[in-house]
Order: structure tokens, then C-alpha cells, then sequence
């Protein structure tokens, strides 16, 4: 993979929250694809604990 394939971070927020979040990241990720946004969601270290990534492709 290439530099120019790369995405870069732009910013990582944690919560406690519900399974309901991977509805909202789906949410963003239709409505800011084409301006260059993807969202990713994981599990966080913590039971209850997810993280999602803000990239910049």
C-alpha cells in the first residue's frame, strides 16, 4: 500500500455507550463519505468502552 492509500487520523473519541453507536457511525459513514470522512468503531479496553476514529482518506 502506497502513502497515498494511507488514511490519516484526524480524531479518536471514547465512550461508554451502547451496541445503538455502530447505527450512528453507519449513519456518518453514508453521509460523509463523499466529503472525505470515514468512521471506524471499536470495543475499548474496558467492558462498555468503544472508541471511534475519525479519518481523513
Amino acid at each position: 500500500m502506497g502513502d497515498q492509500d494511507q488514511l490519516k487520523v484526524i480524531g479518536v473519541f471514547r465512550t461508554e455507550g451502547g451496541e445503538e453507536l455502530y447505527k450512528f457511525v453507519d449513519f456518518l459513514n453514508r453521509t460523509l463519505k463523499e466529503r472525505g470522512l470515514v468512521f471506524g468503531m471499536a470495543r475499548g479496553d474496558h467492558p462498555g468502552q468503544f472508541v471511534i476514529t475519525v479519518y481523513e482518506t
